[in-house]
């Protein structure tokens, strides 16, 4: 179920930036989620965690910025597809700026 605009409003207002992926893991259903923008302590926990516990990082940044669905039905899509934290992860961290196109040279 997607969320309502009336929903997504209100979690502009609290949040700021909400991203929305739609995901469709192999031979699944799409799924829908909401995410809050991922702040600098979140950020910096995940990027703390992930040379000891990649997956479990993953997890716990999606967990903590999860507005839509519930985190019951979000660890059940971990449950039957385990790549698809990669794959959500990927495109979030993106728009934190991980993929920036950044120019240095020496001068």
């Amino acid at each position: 179920m997607d969320a309502t605009k009336e929903q997504v409003a209100a979690w502009k207002k609290k949040h700021g930036k909400i991203y929305k992926l739609e995901v469709t893991p192999v031979a699944g259903e799409r799924v829908t989620l909401y995410f809050a923008k991922a702040d600098f302590p979140l950020v910096s926990a995940y990027m703390r965690n992930v040379p000891t516990d990649p997956q479990m990082a993953q997890i716990s940044l999606l967990k903590n910025t999860l507005l839509h669905p519930s985190q019951k039905e979000l660890f059940q899509l971990f449950e039957n597809y385990p790549g698809v934290t990669t794959a959500i992860v990927v495109p979030l961290m993106d728009k934190l700026g991980f993929t920036a196109d950044v120019t240095i040279k020496e001068v």
